[in-house]
């Protein structure tokens, strides 16, 4: 899982704009459950879950959704949005129960977002590890598949 969520970070941090693509695979990853992506009519995806087919949501796009996924994967987190220009946006998001923080980058205000909640998950999974997986070459055996700016 936390190869995934860095190869997903990398993504989101590199994109220049809302990807449907990237939805999909970002609300799968986010799940925490299995799944597939099915390309249907006019570019749209639908994610098959324990749900059923659902659209994914245009989580790249829409700070409102992004937050929502925030407030369900670290609950208790607040955000805040720095230096939204040309270039991009920086974003950091914080417990302060925890005392913990996050920052990501991006060049939409809902990917900055996305790119500091996926490096608080990966911490999270390193955390609870005891190591980095970055320098691990094999951590786990495999397995057999059977507005508002701010709320600080």
């Amino acid at each position: 899982m936390p190869r995934l969520l860095r190869d997903l970070r990398q993504r989101v941090q590199q994109s220049s704009a809302p990807s449907r693509i990237l939805d999909a695979e970002l609300c799968l990853a986010l799940s925490g459950k299995p799944g597939s992506i099915l390309t249907h009519l006019e570019g749209r995806y639908f994610i098959d879950g324990e749900e059923g087919w659902r659209i994914a949501p245009a989580i790249t796009e829409s700070t409102e959704i992004v937050l929502a996924e925030l407030a369900k994967s670290l609950p208790g987190w607040s955000w805040q949005s720095y230096m939204p220009d040309a270039q991009g946006c920086r974003v950091w998001i914080a417990s302060a129960r925890e005392r913990r923080s996050s920052q990501g980058n991006g060049r939409t205000e809902p990917l900055a977002i996305l790119s500091a909640l996926l490096s608080a998950l990966i911490e999270n999974v390193e955390t609870e590890f005891g190591y980095s997986f970055a320098t691990q070459a094999n951590p786990l055996p495999s397995s057999k598949p059977s507005s508002p700016k701010s709320s600080l």
